[in-house]
């Protein structure tokens, strides 16, 4: 049996630099559109945790490390600063200045990471209106900004910004649920199809 390398089975491909350019804006521009988001995540996280601080709930900020709906959130924030930063240093370069440099381990788990900020979102949000939702959202303007953050702004994200529209990735690649199928239907085909 053929051992496949982790680097084709999560789909890491660096001489396309399919994570630092867009098919549509210019790689300056998506770096600091990137920035902007990565800013705007880690400007209401600790907004959030004054916010609680000051009003009587500082429980809230050590207990926020516990709820998937923070943990996405931290990870989106993450993965649009260094995914700024290496589009930053693409748009200067012309080249994987970064991920050039690094081992393909790193590659793998920056694949990994970009299928999880595309799928926990919507995950996130479904479990949320779902089962954990209770109204009135709209009613107090901290907690509506705060679930519009969380719940509305992650999917802009994470679907316009960071995966399915602008980069040049060909679709959201979730290698963590079809490692072994891909791998299978790799063997079944002949040795003349593409």
């Amino acid at each position: 049996m053929r051992r496949i390398p982790l680097t084709t089975l999560f789909g890491v491909d660096t001489n396309t630099h399919q994570f630092e350019t867009s098919w549509l804006l210019p790689p300056a521009i998506l770096a600091g559109l990137r920035g902007l988001i990565a800013t705007y995540i880690f400007t209401t996280i600790f907004f959030f945790w004054g916010w609680d601080g000051t009003h009587g709930d500082t429980a809230a900020i050590g207990q926020s490390f516990s709820f998937f709906t923070w943990l996405t959130y931290w990870g989106i924030g993450f993965y649009m600063l260094f995914a700024a930063i290496h589009t930053a240093c693409y748009a200067r370069t012309g080249r994987s200045v970064l991920l050039d440099r690094w081992p393909r381990a790193f590659s793998v788990l920056h694949s990994l990471l970009y299928s999880s900020i595309t799928t926990y979102p919507f995950l996130v949000t479904i479990v949320f209106w779902a089962i954990l939702f209770r109204p009135p959202w709209y009613k107090v303007t901290f907690t509506g900004w705060q679930n519009v953050s969380w719940f509305f702004y992650t999917k802009i994200y994470t679907n316009r910004v960071s995966g399915i529209n602008l980069n040049r990735t060909s679709s959201i690649y979730q290698p963590h649920y079809f490692i072994h199928s891909k791998h299978n239907s790799n063997k079944s085909r002949s040795p003349n199809m593409p």
